[in-house]
């Protein structure tokens, strides 16, 4: 299963985190996990992910949120910097 576009969109439709890195790194999993439910998949069958960063200097609280909902499961995880005033 491949699955793409994810953003931190809650349930509402509204962003999570506006201003908040962490949180956004944190929503989009639960996202899929969400989408996932009622499959035979789960957040233990991702096996790469992909982030868009806008500020890389927090690079270590989006890893610490990234590793925090995939728990055990250590996906591989490519990062692209693209920088808020080009995004």
């Amino acid at each position: 299963m491949h699955v793409s576009g994810t953003t931190a969109t809650g349930d509402d439709g509204n962003m999570v985190g506006k201003d908040d890195p962490s949180e956004q790194t944190r929503q989009a999993p639960r996202s899929i996990e969400s989408a996932l439910q009622g499959t035979d998949a789960s957040l233990e069958d991702v096996v790469g992910t992909r982030l868009f960063v806008t500020d890389v200097d927090k690079w270590e609280s989006i890893g610490d949120a990234h590793s925090e909902v995939f728990g055990g499961v250590r996906p591989t995880a490519v990062w692209w910097n693209e920088p808020s005033d080009r995004a």
